[in-house]
């Protein structure tokens, strides 16, 4: 099995976000249903420029993103919902961020703190180059 690279430019630009705006940062949740507050992984879906799937009145899916039509998915399960080809934000997260199974789970943790944010990226930016 080939090794991952995470995806080091989004990972940094992704924390950063965080730190300069934590007050819309919540951990706990991919997205809010107002689309203004997500966690790590919903912050890199948002500035990686993937829609969460909208819904009525305004509100957006806490859990499923809608990927470029012609993006490929690597296997990822995409059916169909609302008529639009979807993911679930954790795996499109995983996915886009380049992590394996285990590096997502422990920087998708919904009881990080920030300090944990930190010392994940840290860990996953070492030795790769940018």
């Amino acid at each position: 099995m080939t090794a991952l690279t995470p995806n080091v430019p989004l990972l940094k630009a992704t924390f950063a976000h965080v730190l300069k705006n934590m007050t819309a940062w919540n951990q706990a949740h991919w997205s809010n249903e107002c689309g203004t507050a997500h966690c790590f992984a919903g912050w890199a879906i948002v500035l990686h420029g993937t829609p969460f799937l909208p819904l009525p009145k305004d509100r957006v899916s806490q859990l499923f993103v809608v990927p470029p039509p012609n993006e490929p998915l690597d296997g990822m399960v995409a059916p169909l919902v609302l008529g639009k080809r979807v993911v679930a934000a954790p795996v499109y997260a995983q996915h886009i961020l380049r992590l394996t199974n285990r590096q997502a789970d422990d920087l998708f943790f919904a009881l990080n703190t920030i300090d944990d944010l930190r010392r994940g990226v840290q860990e996953l930016c070492v030795g790769v180059p940018v």
